[in-house]
């Protein structure tokens, strides 16, 4: 199990300050992430990434390269890409982990159902009917 630590701080800056920060990560570094949420969501090899478990080691990065360099990703400072980059791995991981218990559950299932018998078959292979109990 993972363990993920979380850091508060109060960034103490002028009011223009701020309210750039805060445009950058609405109006940028969210439709980043969203865009790469997206692109491997609807890349044809996804099925195969869940049969693995996992995403390729670089995608996110390789699908993250030619954004950097357009509008309006062009402007956003690296950490910021680094961190969209490294919240979409952490989803992209989260998801996995709750497909895999889904698939698991569902494979319980099913073999627990495989080993039902209808009361025909049960009949026919105790060779027995009804009127005999």
């Amino acid at each position: 199990m993972t363990h993920i630590t979380v850091v508060q701080c109060r960034l103490i800056a002028p009011e223009g300050t701020l309210q750039h920060i805060w445009a950058m990560m609405a109006q940028q570094q969210t439709p980043l992430i969203n865009e790469r949420l997206h692109n491997i969501n609807t890349h044809p090899d996804i099925n195969t990434w869940l049969t693995a478990n996992q995403l390729p080691s670089k995608l996110v990065e390789t699908l993250a390269q030619p954004l950097k360099t357009q509008p309006p990703y062009q402007e956003l400072p690296g950490r910021f890409i680094t961190s969209a980059i490294t919240l979409v791995k952490e989803m992209y991981a989260s998801w996995f982990a709750v497909q895999t218990q889904k698939r698991l559950s569902l494979d319980g299932k099913k073999r627990f159902l495989s080993l039902l018998q209808s009361d025909e078959q049960l009949l026919q292979d105790s060779q027995t009917d009804f009127d005999t109990w």
